[in-house]
């Protein structure tokens, strides 16, 4: 009867590691499809302002290069932690195989430091994206104005 129910239990574990590889594959091409279309989009939306607009004043250029960079410095926070999720799910799926419970005690402190770095690059991005939201918002205020 014990052997049955370690069977099982090594099952399971073996299912939800690989449904945790799976989900760090699905996250990573999701992550990218997604990224760059909206950062084609916002960046590329600011260089036809700069480049069309022959009259801009030296404050709303600089505007421009600052919002650009925050919404790029965004992308790369969010493109940074999406990779740490799915690293972050690789060691997780180990930590459930049970034909990798000798590396146990590693995955579980690899897990461990990409949660952390994921959640520091989420908390990087937020504060980027709002910088670049902000900077466009006082680039709009200051263009309609002048």
């Amino acid at each position: 009867m014990e052997e049955n129910a370690k069977y099982i239990e090594e099952k399971n574990s073996d299912e939800l590691s690989e449904k945790f590889h799976e989900k760090a594959g699905n996250i990573s091409r999701d992550l990218n499809r997604q990224l760059l279309s909206l950062s084609t989009g916002i960046i590329g939306a600011f260089f036809i302002l700069a480049f069309n607009e022959k009259h801009l004043n030296i404050f709303i250029k600089v505007c421009i290069i600052i919002s650009i960079i925050c919404f790029g410095l965004t992308i790369y926070f969010i493109i940074s932690g999406m990779q740490s999720d799915s690293s972050k799910n690789y060691f997780l799926a180990n930590i459930n195989d049970s034909t990798k419970q000798d590396k146990r005690e590693e995955n579980i402190e690899l897990k461990k430091k990409f949660n952390d770095k994921q959640l520091d690059a989420k908390k990087k991005s937020r504060l980027s994206f709002i910088s670049g939201v902000i900077c466009s918002i006082i680039l709009l205020i200051i263009h309609l104005f002048s």
